[in-house]
């Protein structure tokens, strides 16, 4: 009883996954696209082949999202409004709005 338990525990915990790689040969960028089944998240590993650069992006269901630049820079926005922020040190930028009336910083 207490085995069934305890596996009925972790499964509870695990995150299903669908993840597909994909290569795009021009530009060097191997990407890895993983969606959590239960949260609706989708994460993005990115790998350049040509200059080693790598960056990451979690998008969630509400449309927002956060990630990293290949600089490793933290960044964050929300589509649905347009927002965007940069935290790269050297052009950290914010936006706000859609079309004609986004506003950058």
């Amino acid at each position: 009883m207490k085995c069934w338990i305890l596996a009925a525990a972790l499964l509870a915990g695990t995150v299903m996954a669908d993840c597909v790689n994909k290569f795009d040969d021009p530009s060097g960028n191997n990407y890895r696209v993983c969606r959590n089944e239960r949260t609706g998240e989708v994460n993005i590993e990115g790998y350049n082949t040509k200059d080693g650069s790598m960056w990451r992006q979690t998008m969630r269901r509400d449309g927002s999202y956060y990630g990293t630049d290949k600089g490793q820079h933290f960044y964050s926005g929300d589509q649905p409004s347009g927002y965007y922020q940069s935290m790269d040190p050297k052009h950290p930028i914010t936006c706000i709005g859609n079309g004609s009336a986004r506003i950058c910083k």
